[in-house]
């Protein structure tokens, strides 16, 4: 259920309508699709501000309601160091305002005053707040791999409140949610000390991916085997499968799917990836040694490619399986998708 003062049309826009001064007389908004999302709105804003608070507000559907209760439109207000946000859906689009005034983008909607009643119980009322623990780049992240702006609204299934609930809960509880758990090396064959590593969520990783290979190229994907413990003499049916590329840059990627986490590690020397795993040696013996598995030239495209396929609408995010969605599901999967069909021997 959702109203929240519609411009008058029914037709659902697959976009996201961007007024980055809503405060200010002149209308300056944007329009952008999906597809425009990431690059769009990083342009536009500074995304690398966190976001400091996040606040739940509801307000009635219509001003002769007698309370919010039943009948209300569901919206989220958010603060950073310089400004004040909103973030809301409804039967026409998804909605971002930023503004130097709380009022504007709490109180209006694309300009306009939002329905309110005549009593206390149909105003516009505070659901409750949290701290956020989440910044802009890593929300604009989320609304594009969750592929919420191409989501139809429903008006009892994927409708204002479902939407709302999930971006307060994405950003009051992001370091909590054990979906979004990936280790991140970006330097796995220096000091530790110097490369950060640690656990961040997919969204951050996404932006980290980009900001770290955004001139290099793939030329090369390699699958490796390795086996799931060092005292197996035999690795034909229980084994690890993880992925590497190499780009036109000399660096070497590794990403790899575990029961409860992913891991990705970045690296000058390929032999750090292939012999060790978040700094801790891979499990192999003189029977049973880490070794390639599969070998191909990669299509010419880049590391945010790999993060799109995997992650856009989590696509290879589903609940791990020991069978059917484990590790060589994963790599086969990227492997398939990114080597041009020249095996290399």
């Amino acid at each position: 259920m959702s109203r929240s003062v519609s411009s008058g049309s029914d037709t659902y826009t697959k976009k996201l309508y961007f007024d980055p001064k809503a405060d200010e007389p002149e209308e300056d908004g944007y329009w952008i699709t999906d597809e425009e999302l990431r690059q769009k709105l990083t342009n536009l804003v500074d995304v690398s501000e966190n976001i400091d608070q996040v606040m739940y507000y509801s307000n009635p559907l219509y001003s002769w309601q007698m309370s919010n209760a039943l009948l209300h439109h569901a919206f989220i207000v958010f603060k950073t160091e310089n400004w004040w946000w909103s973030i809301e859906k409804n039967n026409e689009g998804v909605t971002i305002q930023r503004s130097k005034k709380l009022e504007s983008v709490r109180d209006m909607y694309r300009r306009a005053k939002r329905t309110t009643g005549k009593t206390s119980l149909t105003d516009i009322i505070l659901v409750k707040k949290s701290n956020g623990y989440t910044k802009i780049n890593e929300l604009i992240n989320y609304l594009w791999r969750k592929d919420y702006l191409n989501q139809e609204y429903g008006v009892l299934s994927y409708n204002c409140q479902h939407f709302a609930d999930l971006i307060f809960r994405r950003i009051s509880e992001s370091k909590n949610l054990r979906e979004l758990d990936v280790y991140f090396d970006s330097a796995a064959d220096q000091p530790s000390g110097l490369s950060g590593a640690g656990f961040i969520t997919v969204d951050e990783l996404i932006s980290r991916v980009y900001d770290l290979s955004s001139i290099e190229i793939l030329v090369k994907i390699e699958i490796y085997k390795a086996p799931i413990n060092s005292l197996q003499i035999m690795d034909n049916f229980l084994h690890h499968l993880f992925v590497i590329f190499h780009t036109n840059q000399d660096t070497y990627w590794s990403i790899e799917r575990w029961p409860t986490r992913f891991t990705m590690q970045k690296a000058k020397n390929k032999d750090i990836l292939v012999n060790e795993c978040e700094r801790n040696p891979r499990p192999g013996n003189w029977f049973t040694p880490v070794r390639i598995y599969q070998s191909a030239s990669a299509k010419k495209m880049t590391l945010s490619s790999v993060m799109d396929f995997i992650w856009k609408k989590d696509k290879l995010n589903e609940l791990y399986d020991p069978i059917s969605n484990n590790s060589k599901h994963f790599a086969t999967s990227v492997y398939n998708q990114f080597q041009d069909g020249y095996q290399i021997k």
